[in-house]
């Protein structure tokens, strides 16, 4: 063998192996510090002493977010009619509720009429009183002048002997007595006009009878006129027209309300 070729086919595998080496080594570096040995060349502001400006990051426009999209307003949704309810049936508490309050106002208006009566009783009794004793007492005076009109005057005109005629006259004569006192006296209570002169005339027509009838018993109880006959007899028809005055002016007085 040459020589100088061993020593070429030498230097190769040295190159070689040295080569192998360097990049073994460089690998193992890049693995220890996760560094490249060439990135001390790569970055001269790594050596000291060595100052670079900063230079400024290029700022990437941040990306335009997109407007959030605003929800449509929700349409209500047209409202269902709602059902029909069927008429609640009264409880017991509302038909005693109802009975009730039909109780109260039945109470309360027999309550009312009871007070309306009691009242209308109190004002009759503060009135009726006087003007039912004044048309009592007009009453007893009309019944009293009718009797005398109606009895007491005829049986008068019937007596034949002096016994009957004195002790008919006696009691005759009372009653018209008592019948003109009770006249004057309801005369002089009555304010109304009419109503007074009406019960005047009924006194007159009382007072008128008395005095023609006691002037027939007197003519016939007399001996001295026993035989006049003709002044009896007229005084006879006197008593009779009194007697039909008496009669118009108790109708009148009848239809009188006092």
């Amino acid at each position: 063998m040459d020589p100088g070729a061993g020593a070429s086919t030498r230097r190769r595998r040295w190159v070689t192996s040295t080569m192998i080496a360097a990049a073994a080594t460089l690998l193992v570096a890049c693995g220890s510090d996760a560094t490249s040995p060439l990135s001390s060349l790569e970055r001269p502001e790594s050596a000291p002493g060595a100052t670079l400006p900063a230079e400024p990051a290029p700022t990437e426009p941040a990306p335009e977010q997109p407007a959030p999209e605003q929800p449509a307003p929700e349409q209500p949704a047209p409202a269902e009619p709602a059902p029909e309810q069927p008429p609640a049936e009264p409880t017991d508490n509302e038909s005693l509720a109802t009975e009730d309050w039909i109780a109260v106002i039945l109470i309360s208006l027999l309550a009312l009429g009871a007070v309306i009566g009691i009242v209308a009783l109190l004002n009759r009794g503060s009135k009726d009183p006087v003007d039912n004793s004044t048309q009592m007492r007009l009453d007893d005076i009309t019944r009293a002048s009718r009797s005398i009109h109606d009895s007491s005057v005829l049986s008068m005109l019937r007596a034949t002997d002096d016994v009957t005629l004195q002790t008919g006259w006696a009691v005759t004569q009372q009653q018209f007595v008592d019948v003109q006192g009770r006249i004057s006296a309801l005369a002089a209570q009555v304010t109304d006009p009419t109503k007074q002169r009406t019960l005047q005339e009924l006194g007159a027509a009382v007072a008128g009878l008395q005095g023609a009838l006691g002037s027939n018993v007197g003519l016939r109880l007399d001996p001295s006129t026993a035989d006049q006959t003709d002044l009896i007899e007229q005084s006879r028809r006197t008593v009779l027209e009194r007697n039909e005055q008496l009669e118009a002016a108790t109708n009148r007085a009848i239809h009188l309300q006092l």
